[in-house]
């Protein structure tokens, strides 16, 4: 995330600087990239703790919450999906504004080369497709 803001804030040159960054879109990005990360350990602390797999006896490394009982499995899960929805509000309005943008790209795309070349059609797909 920082990298690669530095780097779009790089390629605008040093006249435009940091008044180039998009700060809400960086503030959404940077949140979904933390709360995925959080959640994600959580539901892997959760799971682990539910088999049986974090003994704390044989277990080498940090604390896991559910497995050295300092956190319920319950409270881990809940932990998990609060961080996941909060991923989800963070995330929805760069969906939003990236699926209109890719739409609108589609729209304005040259026809006379869609027409002429079906593997142009097909990357403009994948594109829309996974983008």
């Amino acid at each position: 995330m920082l990298v690669g803001t530095a780097a779009a804030v790089g390629a605008g040159g040093a006249a435009t600087g940091l008044s180039s960054v998009v700060w809400w879109r960086f503030g959404c990005a940077l949140a979904v990239a933390l709360l995925v990360q959080i959640g994600t350990n959580f539901a892997n602390d959760y799971s682990d703790g539910k088999r049986g797999t974090d003994d704390p006896g044989a277990r080498m490394g940090p604390v896991r919450l559910v497995g050295s009982g300092l956190a319920s499995p319950r409270a881990v899960k809940r932990a998990a999906i609060i961080c996941f929805a909060a991923t989800l509000v963070a995330g929805t309005p760069l969906v939003l504004l990236f699926s209109v943008m890719n739409i609108s790209t589609f729209v304005s795309f040259p026809s006379s080369l869609l027409q002429k070349n079906s593997f142009a059609v097909f990357w403009m797909f994948l594109f829309l497709y996974f983008a």
